[in-house]
């Protein structure tokens, strides 16, 4: 990512690991970007747990 280290206080991602060839390496950088004693939020869903009935 274009950001130097340290440069946000917190990241929020949302539905955007699942969609990445390697999420870990995602997650390295956001970790990165992140100041010391910083947050992450990370929201994705769980699609195994969906149930949908036959129509």
């Amino acid at each position: 990512m274009p950001f130097g280290d340290a440069s946000f206080d917190h990241v929020f991602v949302c539905f955007v690991l699942e969609h990445l060839a390697d999420p870990a390496a995602a997650l390295g950088e956001l970790q990165r970007v992140l100041r010391p004693g910083g947050s992450l939020t990370v929201i994705e869903g769980d699609h195994g747990s969906t149930l949908t009935p036959p129509q």
